[in-house]
C-alpha cells in the first residue's frame, strides 16, 4: 500500500466538522459529504449522493493523488503541449472550473477544497508564497540571500526568482502584499549577516 503524505480521512473529517459548525447544511453539501464518505468506506447517512457528487469526489481524489505522486498540482498548460498528458490537462481544467465557479459550489465542496493540500484558490499567489518560503529557509539556514549556485539546483531556482522579484520591486510592479513580504525577506537577510 502506498503511503501518502496526507491523510484523506482526516481532511474529510475536518471539512465535515467545519460544515457542522456552520449550522444546517444545504442538500448539495450533504450529497457531496455523503459521496466522499462512501468513497472512503465510512458509514454515511441515508442520503444518496448521486452521480455528479461521486464524480466530483473521484476527480478531487485524482487531483490529490497527482499532487502526491508528482509533488505538484496537475497542469493545464505547458510550453510543450506534447509533454502534457490529456488526463493531467483535464485535471488542471477541473481545478480551474472549481475556481471559476466557486459561488456555485456547495458549502462542503468549498470547505473540502480549502483543506486540500493540492488545491489552491489562487495558484499564482500560492506559487509565489512557496518561492518566498524557500528563500526564507535559505536565509535562515545559510545566513545569506540565495545566489546562482550551479552546484545546488534548488538554490539556483530560488535565486532566479529572487532576481525577478528585485527587478519587479525596483519597477514598482509588485503588489502591496508581495512588496511588504519581499521587503521583510530582505530585512531578514540584512539582519542575518
Amino acid at each position: 500500500m502506498v503511503q501518502h503524505p496526507y491523510d484523506r480521512r482526516a481532511i474529510h473529517f475536518d471539512a465535515a466538522t467545519a460544515l457542522a459548525e456552520e449550522g444546517e447544511a444545504d442538500d448539495a453539501s450533504i450529497r457531496y459529504l455523503s459521496a466522499e464518505a462512501k468513497d472512503l468506506g465510512l458509514p454515511a447517512n441515508n442520503t444518496r449522493p448521486g452521480a455528479r457528487a461521486e464524480i466530483w469526489v473521484e476527480r478531487l481524489y485524482s487531483y490529490e493523488l497527482h499532487w502526491v505522486a508528482e509533488g505538484r498540482a496537475p497542469r493545464e498548460h505547458t510550453r510543450d503541449l506534447s509533454t502534457l498528458p490529456g488526463w493531467e490537462r483535464r485535471l488542471g481544467e477541473w481545478a480551474r472550473y472549481q475556481r471559476r465557479f466557486d459561488r456555485e459550489l456547495s458549502k462542503f465542496q468549498r470547505l473540502r477544497l480549502d483543506r486540500s493540500p493540492a488545491f489552491d484558490w489562487d495558484p499564482n499567489e500560492a506559487a509565489w508564497d512557496r518561492a518566498l518560503n524557500a528563500a526564507i529557509q535559505i536565509v535562515v539556514r545559510e545566513q545569506r540571500l540565495p545566489y546562482l549556485n550551479g552546484n545546488d539546483r534548488s538554490e539556483f531556482v530560488v535565486a532566479r526568482w529572487l532576481g525577478r522579484q528585485l527587478r519587479l520591486r525596483k519597477a514598482g510592479a509588485l503588489s502591496k502584499r508581495r512588496e511588504t513580504l519581499f521587503d521583510a525577506l530582505l530585512s531578514l537577510a540584512r539582519s542575518a549577516r
